[in-house]
């Protein structure tokens, strides 16, 4: 773990950790073959934890001064930074339909949802993964941004905070199973898209996030780097062990604590596969990974043709390089310079530049 100039902790494992699930992603959705694991919700609840984690970590000494303004402050920077990649992202998606197509009412209405992010909180395929499929991960995220400041305040006030883990683990578990065993209830909705079920892994990323923090604190000198490795290797293959055994037998909340504790071995800095993460090469790539997650899909469904699977592989991952470049090169600036200025004249604030290791 390195310090920022500003004093910040760098977190070059857990970074280059998710930078790594990301690929992983990117291989899931691809015509590869793939593991008997559902590798796409299992990453999906590890950047939940990883989101909570970082968020916690960067907001938690200043929870008590929290206020409205600055709520509405952080969220508009946040847009600024994910809206236009998103934007870039749905045009690619309605360029895919049939021109008759875009002015139906129903693609209207999810057109609305989609560019508002709202569109995770509608209980249909058509809507959530309307468009650009994996888009609904910004609009929970949003929302799980915004329940992570009332949920700092929670924090602030409870002194036993395992109890807490425990509480907000059973109503993530609950919320879950409940419609499983009662199909009708009105709540029943895909655990995998919901914002307040990635919300409340998000908050548990968050506690994880306070446990690190009291063991860093207490801790009179670095962990030994032995110690460090078996920690990271082992919780890793632990892992992937535990999804190998569980596969259709565990609801998707019983693997969060596990990415909980994935997260904390990892967040010390002090392993192997962190040194690795922390070199300059992989730091320097874990900086385009919103625009790989949220281009990746699109990119399968830009591309019709078929080859064999070396060839098509090269060409997919050479188009997805290509529009993450073009995307960085020619529309990043321009278009978030257009965020930030119209968020800034309807809201009349400032722009400050955020950490981008957060999202």
């Amino acid at each position: 773990m390195q310090t920022a100039k500003d004093g910040r902790k760098k977190f070059d494992g857990i970074g280059g950790l998710k930078f790594a699930a990301i690929i992983f992603m990117f291989l899931w959705h691809s015509p590869v073959p793939k593991p008997p694991i559902d590798m796409g919700g299992r990453l999906c609840e590890f950047f939940f934890v990883v989101s909570g984690f970082l968020f916690c970590i960067s907001r938690f000494r200043s929870a008590d001064t929290v206020t409205l303004g600055s709520v509405v402050e952080y969220m508009r920077k946040k847009i600024v930074q994910m809206w236009p990649v998103h934007l870039v992202g749905f045009v690619a998606g309605l360029l895919l339909l049939p021109v008759g197509d875009w002015f139906l009412p129903k693609t209207l209405v999810n057109a609305f949802l989609n560019l508002t992010l709202l569109h995770s909180w509608v209980n249909s395929q058509y809507v959530f993964w309307g468009f650009n499929g994996v888009s609904w991960y910004l609009s929970s995220l949003m929302f799980a941004y915004v329940f992570g400041f009332l949920f700092l305040k929670l924090m602030r006030r409870v002194r036993h905070r395992w109890i807490l883990y425990a509480v907000v683990f059973a109503v993530r578990y609950a919320f879950e199973a409940i419609p499983i065993h009662v199909p009708d209830l009105f709540w029943n909705v895909s655990a995998h898209i919901s914002p307040i079920a990635r919300a409340l892994e998000f908050a548990l990323g968050m506690l994880t996030a306070d446990l690190f923090m009291k063991i860093d604190a207490a801790s009179a000198k670095p962990m030994p780097r032995v110690l460090g490795s078996v920690l990271e290797l082992g919780s890793l293959a632990g892992s992937v062990l535990i999804m190998l055994w569980a596969h259709q037998k565990w609801l998707r909340a019983s693997y969060v604590p596990m990415f909980c504790v994935l997260t904390l071995c990892f967040a010390f800095d002090r392993g192997i596969l962190s040194g690795f993460f922390s070199l300059k090469p992989i730091r320097w790539l874990s900086k385009f990974q919103l625009e790989i997650y949220l281009f990746h899909v699109l990119t399968f469904n830009w591309i019709t043709y078929r080859y064999p699977l070396p060839k098509q592989m090269l060409i997919y991952s050479a188009v997805l390089i290509s529009a993450v470049v073009v995307y960085r090169l020619l529309l990043k600036r321009p278009l978030e310079k257009l965020v930030d200025v119209c968020t800034k004249r309807i809201l009349h604030s400032k722009p400050k530049r955020i950490n981008e290791t957060e999202v």
